[in-house]
């Protein structure tokens, strides 16, 4: 997620989509019989974030190709070596008072790095024969300057 490849000038989301088609394209010839896809929750925004929107594209592009994916869609996953619950833990740690950008607002739904395992563990022993997605999440919904202050008091 860069915002630009040095050789070529290109942004994230176009390296994300020739990835996906190649992947899709790949997995297609193999005979595969299932993609997991581990992507991001979607909100039901028609304004999305760029981010957001590169992640639901590579999901429609996996699938694009006849082979079915199993995507999974999560927020923030915290356990460790995770680089989201690193990022949060590192700046609550560094920073003592944090401005909270207008995206801090924005709800999410963290879920366990344990939880997702098991989910994508679930996904690989029971083979879907067509694409589904599923939000994923602890139902503990939050904003994310909730989670940051639950970090910090952690």
């Amino acid at each position: 997620m860069l915002p630009s490849a040095h050789l070529t000038q290109g942004v994230f989301q176009d390296f994300d989509l020739i990835c996906a088609d190649n992947f899709a394209r790949a997995a297609a010839r193999a005979g595969v019989r299932q993609i997991v896809y581990l992507g991001g929750l979607i909100p039901d925004d028609p304004a999305l974030s760029v981010h957001l929107r590169s992640r639901l594209e590579v999901e429609r592009t996996l699938a694009g190709r006849g082979v079915p994916v199993a995507a999974l869609r999560a927020g923030v996953i915290i356990g460790p070596g995770g680089s989201s619950y690193r990022m949060f833990r590192t700046l609550v740690e560094r920073v003592p008072v944090i401005a909270c950008p207008p995206w801090s607002r924005n709800l999410t739904e963290p879920i366990a790095l344990d939880d997702v395992l098991a989910l994508l563990a679930y996904c690989l022993e029971h083979p879907a024969s067509r694409s589904h997605s599923w939000d994923i999440g602890s139902g503990d919904v939050m904003r994310y300057r909730q989670l940051l202050e639950r970090t910090a008091k952690l």
